[in-house]
C-alpha cells in the first residue's frame, strides 16, 4: 500500500508540475495579451484623436476655401465692372473723336468756301 501511495504521490506531483507549467505559460500569454490589449486601446484612442484633429483641420480648410472663393468672386465682379467702365470710356473717346472730327471737317469746309468765294470767277 505504501508503494501505491508513493506512486500516487509521484503522479500527483507530476500532475502538479504539469499544471504549474501550463499555468505559467497561460500567465505569460495572459500578460502578453493584456499588453497587446493596452497597446491596441492606446492606438485606438490615438486614432480617434487623430481623426478628430483631421476633421478639425478639414473644417478649417473648408472655411479658408470658402473665404478664398468669396474673395475670387468679389475680384471677378470688380474686373467685370472695370471692363465695363473701360468700355464706356473707350466709347466716349470714340464719340468725342468723331465729334471733334466733324467739327474740324465743318471748319475745313467753311475755310474752303471762304477761299472759293474770294477767288475771281473765270467763267
Amino acid at each position: 500500500m505504501l508503494q501505491e501511495l508513493t506512486e500516487a504521490r509521484y503522479k500527483l506531483e507530476c500532475t502538479v508540475r504539469d499544471v504549474t507549467m501550463k499555468q505559467s505559460v497561460l500567465e505569460a500569454d495572459n500578460s502578453r495579451l493584456e499588453s497587446e490589449l493596452f497597446s491596441v486601446r492606446r492606438d485606438y484612442t490615438s486614432l480617434g484623436s487623430d481623426r478628430t484633429d483631421q476633421e478639425r483641420e478639414m473644417t478649417q480648410l473648408r472655411m479658408k476655401l470658402a473665404v478664398v472663393e468669396q474673395d475670387l468672386k468679389m475680384k471677378d465682379e470688380q474686373l467685370i465692372r472695370a471692363a465695363e467702365e473701360l468700355s464706356l470710356e473707350r466709347d466716349e473717346k470714340v464719340c468725342l473723336s468723331l465729334c471733334q472730327y466733324n467739327t474740324n471737317q465743318k471748319a475745313y469746309m467753311e475755310d474752303v468756301r471762304l477761299i472759293v468765294s474770294h477767288l475771281p470767277c473765270q467763267m
